[in-house]
């Protein structure tokens, strides 16, 4: 409803919207270059249109996070861009504004490999703001050559809905008769966002689609997972195992929310080839091998006292925390030798004090 068309001074550029593609938890992303694109002339819409035009898109029900379905994607945007822009604008109408247009859109500076730096940062250094709001945005303003842009999808329900800003980020790597068993990257920057709470099924078909696989193809592929470059070796995920979420993938004491850069490698069978690449006998052996690194470590924890571990803990770190009823995405508010102060992520004002 409030799409505007103002004169650009820069080449024609289609920003990034994703209202008229298909919701879905599980994404594919690259860090998609884009020409840079000069702010629109002031005269085309206003700054004090453009407040007016967004504080109506937010306050809008259909822009409620209550309101949109489980699985919808927001998008994450810098605060350094954001709050610039905001003050040009005078979006508090306290009667200061900078009148200074921020420019292009830029994101660069909160993710590191299309993860987010901080993903507990939320409200310090960037926002979660409906599509509707993102598009308008970039409609006036562009992309900055090369800046990212980040989704993330929307899980629970009723108390617990929020933006599910730890969904795990895999790096894409490619297996087949030309690469070998150890695969090559599926390009730079390509990575695919999953929801702890999609199927492994839906994990492989989106990994499917992105190779351009039709169903036919299907039975000729196959998909390992790694949780950490240096410490895991690659594992098969069974077709048997696939209506299994994508939360449950664990390398021995390592689980997928930890997991600092999971990776997921697809491999690919030629059609009419009896073999595969990769062989899993040869993974087994590696897994096997893996477990006594496995249980040292497993000694390691058991061995440390919870006042050790708790003192390890700085503000800010992500945990999962069990309120009584159900896990909780957290992070440390403030800790000294006492005591731990937790704030659960999608309500920060509930704080939780635990000695």
């Amino acid at each position: 409803s409030f799409s505007t068309h103002p004169t650009r001074t820069a080449p024609h550029h289609t920003p990034h919207c994703i209202g008229a593609r298909e919701r879905r938890s599980l994404t594919t992303t690259r860090c998609r270059s884009q020409p840079p694109v000069a702010a629109m002339a002031s005269t085309a819409v206003s700054l004090d249109q453009q407040r007016s035009i967004v504080r109506e898109l937010a306050a809008s029900d259909a822009n409620n996070i209550d309101a949109v379905p489980e699985g919808e994607e927001w998008f994450v945007i810098s605060n350094t861009w954001y709050n610039q822009w905001k003050s040009a604008v005078d979006y508090t109408e306290c009667g200061m504004s900078s009148g200074k247009e921020p420019g292009a859109i830029d994101n660069s500076d909160i993710v590191e490999e299309q993860r987010l730096k901080n993903p507990a940062g939320e409200g310090s250094d960037f926002a979660v703001i409906p599509p509707a709001i993102w598009n308008q945005l970039v409609a006036w303003y562009g992309l900055v050559d090369g800046s990212p842009v980040i989704w993330r999808p929307i899980v629970g329900s009723g108390p617990t809905r929020c933006v599910e800003l730890s969904a795990p980020v895999f790096d894409l790597f490619v297996a087949d008769a030309d690469t070998g068993p150890e695969g090559k990257s599926a390009g730079p920057g390509s990575s695919i966002v999953a929801s702890k709470t999609s199927s492994l099924a839906s994990l492989r078909d989106r990994c499917i689609e992105h190779l351009g696989q039709n169903a036919g193809d299907e039975d000729n592929v196959r998909l390992w997972f790694r949780l950490d470059q240096d410490d895991c070796e690659w594992e098969l995920i069974p077709t048997d195992d696939a209506a299994a979420s994508v939360g449950t993938l664990q390398q021995g004491d390592l689980g997928i929310a930890r997991a600092r850069a999971p990776a997921l490698l697809i491999e690919v069978r030629e059609p009419m080839a009896a073999d595969w690449v990769r062989s899993t006998d040869d993974a087994a052996a590696a897994t096997a091998a893996d477990g006594v690194q496995i249980d040292a470590v497993r000694k390691r924890a058991d061995s440390m006292d919870e006042t050790s571990w708790r003192s390890s803990l700085d503000v800010g770190h992500p945990l999962d925390v069990y309120d009584g009823k159900r896990w909780r995405e957290s992070a440390v508010a403030a800790t000294d030798a006492e005591k731990l102060v937790i704030r659960f992520r999608n309500t920060p004002e509930h704080r939780l004090e635990t000695t």
